[in-house]
């Protein structure tokens, strides 16, 4: 039989120090939203929807072939 010993030596890495992108420590909570503002204003207009427009389409399209399918008449 073959007896390997395996040893792990746990060595401790020095530091790295990261650098502070703001020299202020309040300065994050300037830039971080807060409960009390509001971006979202409904009356404003938003650019058309490229899927909304295309699902829309899709719709009528096949509201159209669906009339003219099954449009019965008496006789």
């Amino acid at each position: 039989m073959d007896s390997r010993t395996v040893t792990f030596t746990h060595e401790r890495s020095n530091a790295i120090p990261i650098k502070s992108l703001c020299n202020n420590k309040y300065h994050s909570y300037d830039i971080s939203y807060d409960l009390k503002s509001n971006f979202f204003d409904p009356s404003k207009s938003s650019p058309p929807n490229e899927f909304l427009l295309k699902l829309n389409q899709r719709i009528q399209i096949y509201e159209s072939l669906e009339k003219k399918t099954f449009n019965f008449t008496k006789t």
